[in-house]
């Protein structure tokens, strides 16, 4: 069984959903009895929603796909 330092390790990667299946099921079942982790993937979870609106979003370029499907077809 890991210890609370080595769960809470884990949390920024819970939050981004990028763990394996047996490490995310550790976090989850820690989570219910632990405030200071959920407290921290709360934290990571409102940076992680706030992602995508980091980025200036960037006008379309015309037949981008299309060009892009062509070239990888090509290769």
């Amino acid at each position: 069984m890991p210890t609370h330092n080595e769960l809470i390790e884990l949390v920024p990667a819970y939050a981004l959903d990028c763990l394996d299946s047996e490490d995310a099921v550790l976090v989850s079942n820690h989570m219910p009895a632990c405030p200071l982790c959920q407290a921290e993937a709360h934290a990571y979870t409102d940076v992680v929603d706030q992602l995508a609106l980091a980025i200036p979003e960037m006008e379309r370029v015309p037949d981008l796909e299309q060009r892009l499907m062509i070239r990888v077809q090509s290769e």
